[in-house]
């Protein structure tokens, strides 16, 4: 039997769907959101990295540098202690230009290029 031909249309039918549309709508929503908040932001004394599920802040002196990942599409904030950070705000754009874009963003923060 088809799943047509059980649908006939009731009104606890058309509001199951109507919970999984909202349902799905909300946690579509939510990702967006939290992906339009991503940022990265370099002040005097500290480096901050915003990323969709948790905020990191490092002190400047601490941060190495600025590296991409073997398949070139993700940027990590590297620090002395060799922790990688992951940084969304930072891992967009082309993949045959992103080291060379990354390697110019360590040099203009001073960050090392090693």
């Amino acid at each position: 039997m088809a799943i047509s031909a059980k649908y006939n249309g009731r009104p606890a039918d058309r509001a199951g769907i109507a919970v999984v549309c909202l349902a799905l709508g909300f946690g579509f929503g939510w990702v967006f959101w939290r992906l339009a908040r991503v940022r990265f932001m370099v002040g005097s004394d500290s480096v901050t990295v915003v990323n969709p599920l948790r905020t990191y802040s490092v002190p400047r002196s601490d941060v190495r540098r600025i590296e991409v990942d073997s398949g070139g599409s993700w940027a990590y904030l590297v620090c002395r202690s060799e922790q990688r950070i992951p940084v969304y705000a930072l891992s967009s754009g082309f993949r045959w230009t992103f080291r060379r874009r990354m390697e110019a963003l360590n040099t203009a923060l001073g960050f090392d290029r090693t």
